[in-house]
């Protein structure tokens, strides 16, 4: 579900888990929108902070795994 708010808050079609947010157009605001995004529709806690420390798809879905299993 993370890579279809990627493609809608980015309007990418075409990335991989090594994709940087910023470098494919992603901003302050749009990372506000991001977080908020996943925490919404994921039912989480994903701060703005870990975005900017993680910028990639691959970092951020690990993060998320490791939410759901608790760790």
């Amino acid at each position: 579900m993370i890579t279809e708010i990627w493609k809608d808050l980015l309007q990418e079609t075409e990335f991989n888990l090594d994709s940087n947010f910023f470098q494919l157009g992603g901003s302050s605001i749009l990372v506000q929108k991001l977080s908020l995004a996943i925490n919404d529709q994921l039912k989480t806690v994903f701060p703005v902070a870990l975005i900017y420390q993680n910028p990639t798809l691959g970092k951020q879905i690990s993060f998320l795994k490791g939410e759901k299993k608790g760790t």
